[in-house]
């Protein structure tokens, strides 16, 4: 594969990419920002409409991109390793999807959807506020925080339920203001959560730090 050769016009069926040509072709994957393109094999299965034709071409789109992680992966280029796993992992996303396969492909969508796939620490910080300004509108609504401002205002909105919605995602628990009722589980689940994203931040930075 020389540098002049242009990927996107290209057919991957049953070949398998490798060779000190791969550094240059990576160029014409590309647009003007420097953002990966689709291959055509996975650009024909989205617009196409025959299940296994769709398959096929998911597969062969897959079995591409691993070959790019790979290579870029030895080569010691984890930046570009990881934008080639997460198109990998999305086109396993699509199979799952055409197999009917729910339970795994719910598993992909919320690994993709949290943090990229582990790829991106920060869409996990991300998520995390979404998380936080979520259950706080849900305590908001309810009005089931004892101790905050019993007024349903934007002020007692950041200054209580935010605040109170903060302390329970990182579970700090300083105990000035308290959940009643049944909004008590919703207290404790978002702990869970909030429990389960510092964990996962840590994990997904560090291996960004690491490599």
């Amino acid at each position: 594969m020389d540098v002049d050769t242009n990927l996107l016009k290209s057919r991957f069926q049953g070949a398998k990419i490798e060779g000190s040509g791969i550094k240059f072709a990576i160029r014409s994957l590309c647009d003007e920002r420097g953002e990966l393109i689709n291959f055509p094999e996975e650009e024909e299965a989205r617009k196409g409409t025959d299940v296994r034709e769709k398959e096929k071409r998911f597969d062969v789109a897959r079995t591409v991109y691993l070959d790019f992680k790979n290579y870029f992966k030895k080569e010691g280029r984890y930046e570009e390793s990881g934008m080639f796993f997460i198109r990998e992992r999305e086109m396993i996303r699509e199979l799952l999807k055409i197999r009917r396969d729910w339970t795994k492909w719910f598993v992909q969508t919320l690994a993709f959807r949290i943090g990229t796939y582990g790829e991106r620490p920060f869409d996990v910080l991300k998520m995390g506020f979404f998380v936080i300004i979520l259950f706080a509108a849900i305590f908001f609504v309810t009005d089931s925080i004892q101790g905050a401002e019993p007024n349903l205002s934007a002020e007692s909105f950041f200054k209580d339920y935010v605040y109170f919605s903060a302390v329970t995602f990182t579970t700090l628990g300083y105990g000035d203001l308290k959940p009643e009722g049944w909004i008590r589980l919703c207290a404790a689940f978002e702990a869970i959560l909030g429990a389960f994203f510092m964990a996962y931040f840590v994990i997904t930075w560090s291996r960004k730090i690491i490599r």
